[in-house]
């Protein structure tokens, strides 16, 4: 059992150091808000992989591969937009840490979700690694999936936890370094939405 939720641990840490559109997007809003009001939407992946998950099951497995291309450009056009929802923060010239709310925080959290449900790499990797590795392990036994659940979504959500935390302190040493990475945590969610945007087009 030790050995499947290390499985899981290990699938789990290239999710979590490969730059993606919700890690970037986290980052941004730490740098912007701070981690107290960020923390909860790293529990993004559970609140989105379970229904993806049942409609992998049920519906998408007979979805023709165009269905992802188009969800792939939207995906890419949303992350764009929420990148220019930041810009008018670089254009006051500077950041500060706003008290967290609960209205800013349910908000953050809601863009987080659709960043994932607009992402078509959660619909493959849940299809194609998540699933079939659970069911695997159910067919030996429920401690087995259980234990494999455990040790990708604890190094996963534990990952973009610890991630929000590096960036806040780093955000806090000085003003400037804040409004530097609010600008690049900026650019590279415009281009990683371009490139979303991108492979979606080309593949269609």
């Amino acid at each position: 059992m030790l050995l499947t939720f290390l499985e899981g641990f290990f699938l789990a840490l290239p999710a979590v150091i490969v730059p993606s559109s919700l890690k970037v997007f986290l980052i941004s809003r730490t740098l912007r808000d701070g981690w107290r009001q960020v923390w909860p939407a790293t529990f993004t992946p559970l609140i989105t992989d379970l229904p993806i998950a049942l409609l992998v099951l049920l519906i998408l497995h007979q979805t023709p591969t165009w269905f992802y291309n188009l969800l792939q450009i939207g995906g890419g056009l949303f992350v764009i937009y929420l990148a220019w929802k930041l810009i008018p923060f670089v254009r006051a010239g500077g950041v500060s840490y706003r008290p967290a709310s609960p209205e800013q925080t349910v908000r953050t959290m809601g863009q987080a979700v659709g960043i994932n449900f607009l992402n078509p790499i959660p619909y493959l990797f849940v299809s194609s690694v998540i699933v079939p590795r659970t069911l695997a392990g159910w067919a030996i036994a429920p401690g087995y999936a259980l234990a494999f659940l455990l040790g990708f979504y604890g190094a996963l959500i534990g990952g973009m936890f610890l991630l929000i935390l590096v960036f806040h302190h780093a955000g806090k040493l000085n003003p400037k370094i804040n409004l530097a990475l609010l600008i690049i945590s900026i650019l590279a969610l415009i281009i990683l939405g371009i490139q979303q945007i991108w492979a979606g087009a080309t593949a269609l």
